[in-house]
């Protein structure tokens, strides 16, 4: 039996690892600004110290930005610029995304005709919620990952089965990974997310009219849609660091 010898770590590492996790998770948002160093070491119960190394590793990371007498700022990168990051890299690798698109794919088409079939007045308004938020984030240029999530799990909600709702909330996590990982990077790509917004509203539409075959037909086109995005764009990145190392 082996075991992994524990690393003592630094306490800048962890306010580092705590950031990162934020900006991850879709807590902190590109173009967000943090908090002061004062009021980060009172929030985390740090030293000053420690909340300047960690910034300055994330800076050196590309993953926030330094300006001078306006305070920090989670960077506002390219998608050339991302997917030359470690970072992102790894998001994309630990995210799996086409794994996940697959059984996204497999759960959420399975189930939207019953969901349109006995979606109710409440269900059609968490729906036109999702959109107008979805609308709200994209004049605001922001990823609008929130927004997506909340219009699936309204479909999911739809469907009025508790345990199915029960399955999409326990992977909701993984989901909201997903959604966030794939919008990251296709929201660089010109004219993708108002695409992406109004696949969403043809889906919608579909539901109000109780056309389950012609939702399902519309959310496997949306899902399979951002697979290939997602897909040419990786292919296009290894094909420039091919050219790199050569």
């Amino acid at each position: 039996m082996y075991f992994q010898q524990i690393r003592p770590q630094k306490i800048y590492e962890k306010v580092i690892e705590q950031i990162k996790e934020m900006i991850e998770k879709g807590e902190l948002r590109p173009g967000d600004k943090l908090l002061s160093v004062r009021e980060l070491a009172e929030q985390l119960n740090v030293g000053r110290s420690a909340v300047r190394e960690a910034l300055s590793a994330l800076q050196e990371m590309e993953l926030i930005d330094l300006k001078q007498g306006e305070g920090t700022f989670v960077s506002q990168l390219s998608t050339s610029e991302l997917l030359g990051t470690n970072n992102l890299t790894a998001l994309i690798e630990y995210g799996h995304i086409e794994s996940l698109l697959e059984v996204r794919k497999l759960i959420e088409t399975s189930y939207i005709e019953i969901a349109a079939e006995r979606r109710d007045y409440e269900d059609l308004k968490r729906l036109e919620a999702a959109l107008q938020l979805m609308e709200k984030d994209l004049e605001s240029k922001t990823h609008g990952e929130e927004a997506d999530w909340l219009f699936h799990y309204a479909i999911a909600k739809a469907t009025k089965n508790e345990m199915l709702v029960y399955i999409i909330e326990s992977i909701s996590d993984s989901m909201k990974q997903n959604i966030r990982t794939d919008r990251m990077i296709l929201y660089n790509k010109k004219g993708m997310p108002k695409k992406l917004l109004n696949e969403h509203r043809q889906i919608y539409e579909a539901i109000l009219k109780k056309d389950g075959k012609v939702a399902k037909k519309l959310l496997n086109y949306h899902l399979q849609q951002v697979e290939d995005q997602i897909k040419q764009i990786a292919e296009e990145h290894d094909r420039n660091k091919h050219k790199e190392n050569m």
